[in-house]
């Protein structure tokens, strides 16, 4: 996935800004990236097909370049991502929060992540550990009033730390739903064994 978010803001980047044909992207200051239809003709090049099919991941990649050019690439700046490209930290740049939730929605719509997809070290050379951590993040704060005893900053160390364990023990991406029932031996094994230790003294003092 870093190979492919290089490629496609490189890709629109160098591209003219005098081309007449498609829609003009331009950056969150109004200086032009390149055409939509050039961003996502090289997009697409790069992944050599409209679909891809990567360990059990499917990325309908046409419209998830798309995507990338109509709604990410208009959030930055283009002093910053220039910079970015030079300095070869394109990767932090968008997985900066403002950037990292607009790359989820193109995600959640254009990604299809089978019940096979085993939760490997792959995960991190897909790029797909932040998705599944603000994923995670999000699904902890779904419940009312757990703001109250939790910090943002808590439940990113427990989602990283259920990730590690993940790995570790080779779950599949399809058994994930049992860390759902707080009463399941994994939900024992893995969330609650990722609770930081100062959480877990203020519950312990509340009971």
């Amino acid at each position: 996935m870093n190979k492919l978010f290089t490629q496609v803001l490189l890709a629109g980047f160098f591209l003219s800004a005098g081309s007449a044909f498609g829609q003009v992207i331009k950056s969150k200051d109004g200086k032009v990236i390149g055409t939509q239809k050039e961003i996502v003709d090289a997009c697409v090049a790069s992944s050599s097909g409209e679909n891809v099919q990567l360990n059990n991941i499917q990325i309908n990649i046409e419209n998830y370049c798309t995507c990338m050019a109509k709604n990410v690439l208009p959030n930055l700046v283009y002093e910053e991502l220039q910079s970015a490209i030079e300095d070869n930290s394109l990767q932090a740049l968008l997985l900066r929060e403002d950037n990292l939730k607009l790359l989820m929605e193109c995600s959640t719509e254009n990604i299809t992540i089978d019940s096979a997809f085993a939760m490997s070290a792959q995960l991190n050379q897909t790029q797909l550990r932040p998705f599944f951590v603000k994923t995670c993040v999000d699904g902890i704060f779904m419940d009312e009033g757990v703001e109250d005893f939790i910090s943002k900053e808590q439940a990113a160390q427990i989602c990283n730390c259920a990730l590690d364990k993940l790995i570790e023990k080779g779950y599949a991406y399809g058994q994930i739903s049992a860390l759902s029932d707080t009463g399941s031996p994994e939900f024992e094994e893995i969330m609650m064994g990722c609770l930081p230790a100062e959480l877990l003294e203020e519950m312990n003092e509340e009971e």
